[in-house]
């Protein structure tokens, strides 16, 4: 086989390729790539077993057929990164070796390369730009574990169900819930695969990328295909259960006492400037509410306390019997940061519906979206109308913070006082679905 292909298509097609690389010592040869032509170019594809990547690389082929070659992917990385960007480059087979620019590598054992047959039953669930694709991947796989964090292995996969002409991508850890809506082609549609392989996956498009994503059918094996024609990645399945996530989504007998209205921009200001002080492995970060003032306080022994403050317009609901004039909640700062990232709103609403209810983030009603989106996490809540509350990192923490924020606002600094105001109803949601 001899391939006449620009260098700048080369380079691209190998850093997307690597992204599929197998790393496992005792099957070798899954840390190559095979190299074929055909009619339309040379042709890369890499698997780890969990996912396969295929890229139509394009150039020239002669004496193309169905023969095909593994070489180690770390060699050619290091070949082609030195390539001049402009130009073209030869590649050419000769005996047990692939001559590349100049550069000669070894084949690898082509048999022993795994057969990479993935059916062509296909079954659309969606389309949609490369922007929005990316964004959705970043979400969710802040919100799903790692499988080395869990035994459950469907709390490590993005699910994605369609229904009613809508594609629902569905995140969650057993604590959050992250749901993302888009335009549907199939209904009826159901599979889940892992979240981090799917945002690696997509990262390999570009903004611009008309993407569509496929249930590939092959005998008894599914496989979520993410594509654009010229790259291909192919995930399997993770048949495991996905958790009931529509049991801890407030229904109309839970309705909603207290909405929040705040800038996303300025929250995300909030939660970056706060998470260097929040603790390296929970990232924990208390918001308050009081008075028409979201307060946002993060401590940790080695970086210290954050403290800082927005305006927020507080909507309590009429037909609610126990509004909440001001709460105290707890969550992720790191996972807060991911969602507020990725919106193109410019405000948005954090609904408390109830006791032990999830605290939700929605778009504001009536304003166009591209895409639904939706944030359920647990929060602790405390309705209180002039007790101080006392709830976040270490009472000692919260209570030097509120310490200085009165002093800060010309307010009493009754370290006493502060002490001697316990709350009276406290609510604590910390299970699993």
């Amino acid at each position: 086989m001899q391939a006449i292909i620009e260098n700048a298509d080369l380079q691209q097609a190998v850093k997307v390729v690597s992204k599929a690389i197998g790393r496992k010592k005792y099957f070798p040869v899954l840390s190559g790539v095979r190299i074929s032509g055909n009619g339309t170019g040379l042709e890369m594809a890499t698997t780890n077993l969990e996912m396969y990547a295929h890229v139509y690389a394009g150039g020239i082929v002669e004496n193309d057929g169905h023969e095909y070659t593994v070489v180690s992917l770390d060699s050619l990385a290091d070949i082609v990164k030195a390539l001049p960007k402009q130009g073209e480059t030869v590649l050419e087979t000769s005996g047990e070796s692939i001559v590349i620019g100049g550069a000669s590598l070894r084949m690898m054992p082509a048999e022993d390369y795994p057969d990479i047959d993935l059916g062509e039953d296909l079954q659309c669930i969606a389309r949609m730009s490369g922007k929005e694709i990316k964004r959705i991947a970043q979400r969710i796989a802040a919100t799903a574990i790692k499988a080395t964090q869990t035994t459950r292995p469907s709390l490590t996969t993005i699910h994605i169900e369609t229904r009613a002409s809508l594609a629902k991508f569905i995140g969650c850890d057993g604590y959050r819930l992250l749901i993302e809506t888009a335009k549907a082609d199939t209904d009826g549609l159901t599979i889940g695969v892992d979240a981090q392989l799917f945002k690696k996956a997509c990262s390999a498009f570009s903004a611009k990328d008309d993407i569509s994503i496929h249930i590939a059918s092959l005998g008894d094996s599914r496989t979520l295909r993410i594509t654009n024609n010229a790259i291909s990645f192919d995930i399997r399945e993770i048949s495991d259960e996905f958790p009931d996530y529509t049991r801890v989504i407030p229904t109309a007998a839970f309705p909603a006492a207290t909405e929040v209205v705040v800038g996303v921009a300025e929250l995300l200001g909030l939660v970056k400037r706060a998470i260097p002080c929040t603790h390296p492995d929970t990232h924990g970060m208390t918001i308050d509410l009081e008075e028409g003032t979201l307060t946002v306080y993060a401590s940790s022994e080695k970086a210290g306390d954050f403290i800082d403050s927005i305006s927020a317009m507080v909507r309590l609901k009429v037909e609610s019997t126990d509004p909440l004039e001001s709460f105290s909640l707890t969550c992720d700062a790191k996972m807060l940061e991911t969602f507020l990232t990725g919106l193109d709103d410019e405000a948005l609403r954090i609904i408390l519906t109830g006791d032990l209810q999830a605290m939700r983030f929605e778009p504001i009603e009536g304003r166009a979206c591209n895409t639904f989106k939706c944030l359920s996490i647990p929060r602790n809540s405390i309705n209180r109308v002039s007790e101080v509350a006392c709830v976040g990192s270490t009472p000692t923490a919260r209570l030097a913070a509120k310490s200085r924020i009165q002093t800060r606002q010309g307010g009493r600094n009754d370290t006493t006082l502060l002490r001697s105001k316990k709350p009276t109803r406290v609510f604590e949601r910390n299970r699993h679905f």
